[in-house]
């Protein structure tokens, strides 16, 4: 009887681990997004955000998860060409602003987005295209992992 009844608490064990493993599709995509969420708070520029963006492994992500995240990258690259010209009007103001823009932009997006917007009014309308892009396209990235059963580990960042 112990047998018995161990036997099937092994196997329900076993039946519950394997059921919450996840398909190499989405290993693959939960890395992506996991290292996503992971770059604003870890750099200081958008060019460098960009440039962590463009190291993300994206091999076993399925093709259509890989071209929404290389649209997104390709949105960030716009954003990264209004601070190459923030940079060149004031390097000093540009970079402690673009710096806590990153630092905030997990915990509040919107409010980082308008309080950069704020101190650099003169690009404010370039600035919203760019962010637009983002927007839309981190939309279409994370609308296609869940597609694959994957969600943020947190709060969309919009």
């Amino acid at each position: 009887m112990k047998k018995t009844l161990f036997a099937i608490a092994a196997s329900a064990a076993l039946f519950a681990c394997t059921s919450t493993q996840l398909t190499p599709e989405q290993a693959a995509i939960q890395k992506a997004l996991n290292l996503e969420l992971s770059y604003p708070a870890q750099v200081g520029s958008v060019n460098t955000l960009v440039l962590s963006e463009e190291t993300t492994p994206l091999a076993g992500c399925p093709k259509e998860f890989s071209a929404a995240y290389k649209d997104y990258i390709a949105s960030w690259k716009k954003f990264a060409a209004i601070e190459k010209s923030m940079y060149e009007q004031n390097y000093d103001k540009a970079r402690a602003d673009i710096d806590t823009f990153l630092k905030n932009f997990l915990s509040d997006p919107t409010n980082a987005i308008v309080t950069l917007k704020n101190e650099w009014p003169k690009y404010s309308a370039d600035m919203d295209k760019a962010f637009a892009g983002i927007r839309q396209s981190f939309v279409e990235l994370t609308t296609i992992a869940t597609k694959y059963g994957i969600a943020l580990p947190k709060k969309s960042l919009f």
